[in-house]
């Protein structure tokens, strides 16, 4: 889901996600921030600004560390992680 110029929101479990510029531009996507957090009234509240450790080896939002507390378990008993990212393109 887009929410401003190169920034979406992420939610699921066991995700990995690949970015692919399709429009004319640098070639390359990366990652510039990656946060998690929920939605308390229709409002984003981030709860943690993810690091490298978090996220670059492993894009699957279920196991980062630093899932918000006040998640739903899917019917498979997993949880769903919420993301926010910005996106930027490069050469």
């Amino acid at each position: 889901m887009l929410e401003g110029p190169g920034e979406y929101l992420m939610a699921g479990t066991n995700v990995q996600v690949v970015f692919s510029p399709n429009t004319p531009g640098p070639p390359i996507a990366g990652i510039a921030w990656q946060e998690s957090g929920v939605f308390d009234n229709g409002k984003w509240i981030r709860n943690h600004i993810l690091g490298g450790d978090d996220s670059v080896l492993r894009y699957d939002m279920v196991t980062s560390r630093h899932e918000p507390v006040r998640q739903r378990r899917t019917p498979h008993g997993r949880r769903a992680g919420v993301q926010k990212v910005k996106v930027y393109r490069y050469k």
